[in-house]
């Protein structure tokens, strides 16, 4: 029943991931819902009144199931394109994201409000060199080597970073 469900998920899983893919979830939804209607609608004017209403049945679980599936395909995916670390320095907490698929960089200053805003502090790109990860920003070249955070302009010191996960 779940045919067009599966051959969605087979053609996504093959691809080359890219972020801006989860934005399909959007079309595929309800053209899934759209075609179970029409199938249905189809066969239920043939009079095939119980393959009509598991095809209508089926208009529902098919986005649902879709649904749930690219949700856990998109997480396991966007697990491996990128780490987090985090890190206090003074009065502030900041993150790190590192993306492999870009090889790009942010810090951001994490701000205590309800909305979970954050501020992007600075960006650039990753190089890696043998165990030390160089971040190349605009103004500021910041270095990573054995989970320590060196010459970061609020704090000239070594900082311990705390991997948090991956995005």
């Amino acid at each position: 029943m779940e045919i067009e469900t599966l051959a969605f998920v087979w053609l996504i899983s093959g691809s080359k991931y890219d972020p801006s893919v989860a934005i399909g979830i959007i079309l595929f939804v309800p053209l899934l819902f759209g075609l179970n209607i029409v199938f249905g609608s189809l066969l239920l004017m043939l009079k095939l009144k119980n393959i009509s209403l598991a095809i209508f049945v089926n208009a529902i679980a098919s986005p649902l199931i879709f649904y749930f599936l690219w949700t856990y395909l998109y997480i396991k995916i966007d697990k491996t394109n990128s780490s987090i670390y985090s890190f206090n320095s003074g009065q502030s907490q900041y993150e790190i994201i590192l993306s492999n698929n870009d090889n790009d960089f942010s810090i951001t200053d994490v701000i205590s409000q309800h909305d979970g805003t954050t501020i992007e502090l600075y960006h650039g790109k990753i190089q890696v060199k043998a165990d030390s990860i160089i971040l190349v920003g605009d103004i500021y070249n910041m270095i990573i080597v054995n989970g320590r955070l060196f010459n970061f302009p609020q704090d000239s010191s070594a900082i311990d970073l705390k991997k948090i996960g991956t995005n």
